[in-house]
């Protein structure tokens, strides 16, 4: 097995990892939606949209 071959598993499987682990600790915060910061809503706050962008 090539290593380019051995680096793209492990990098999928890393990346995989990490995409469960967000999904779990979401379910445990019990977070019932997912927000975006695209749907956020920037005339109802103090926060500067430019800092975000």
């Amino acid at each position: 097995m090539s290593t380019s071959l051995l680096y793209q598993l492990l990098q999928a499987e890393s990346t995989e990892r990490s995409i469960r682990s967000i999904r779990y600790q979401t379910q445990v915060a019990r977070f019932q939606i997912q927000r975006h910061l695209q749907d956020f809503d920037f005339s109802q706050s103090k926060v500067d949209q430019q800092l975000i962008h």
